[in-house]
């Protein structure tokens, strides 16, 4: 995605007040479109009905049931589901980033803040907000088997590969880098979250991002 490119997004929030705040706000950056809005409960209908957003933006601070956010993001295509998250809430996003959220945004981050991780998200990045990522690392941590230990040591190449979905690259970009197949690098992907013993790459990228990948032994 060119940095010229509008980033659409697509807002869902059961709050009417934020929903509309947050959509004039979209509405006023340059480099962001409204792609629609809806109540969380209505955006995968809204979804199907082709929205086409390349980012949606769930109001998580509401306690969203992560199979909810899993039914966004299975209807949402080529899209990808940032989660706007509180402070309060360490203990749910593991659950949330299983269900396919790719980037976490914190209640109290700057419009900035917004604008670049809503960007990066499109770009197929897994970005957090410094406090998001630093509680979904601790969360990594101290979730049983993940910390403790892992399934298996990884390749030479999952190791390479584990350390570009560190840096937030998507399996696109990782293809190009390394020159292989893009089918060869999901299946590497895949093995690498199985001896990693988690279930998504925000989830790898929180373990393997503060201390390298080095896991061949």
């Amino acid at each position: 995605m060119s940095d010229a490119h509008k980033v659409r997004v697509f807002v869902a929030s059961d709050g009417r007040v934020y929903r509309e705040a947050i959509s004039r706000l979209i509405a006023t950056e340059d480099a962001l479109e409204l792609a629609g809005a809806a109540a969380t409960a209505e955006s995968a209908s809204r979804l199907r009905d082709g929205a086409e957003p390349d980012v949606v933006l769930v109001d998580a601070t509401q306690r969203v049931n992560p199979l909810l956010v899993r039914k966004i993001s299975s209807v949402v295509g080529e899209g990808r589901v940032v989660a706007l998250v509180a402070s309060n809430q360490e203990d749910d996003l593991l659950a949330w980033a299983g269900a396919g959220v790719s980037g976490f945004l914190s209640w109290e981050a700057s419009p900035y803040q917004l604008v670049e991780i809503l960007r990066r998200a499109a770009r197929g990045e897994n970005p957090c907000s410094p406090d998001v990522g630093e509680a979904l690392l601790r969360r990594v941590r101290e979730k049983p088997g993940t910390a403790s230990g892992f399934n298996g040591s990884l390749t030479e190449r999952e190791a390479e590969i584990a350390q570009l979905v560190a840096d937030g690259l998507s399996n696109k970009a990782i293809a190009s880098r390394l020159s292989i197949e893009l089918a060869t690098v999901k299946n590497h992907v895949h093995s690498v979250l199985e001896k990693l013993r988690v279930h998504s790459r925000g989830e790898a990228a929180a373990m393997l991002r503060p201390t390298g990948v080095d896991r061949r032994y």
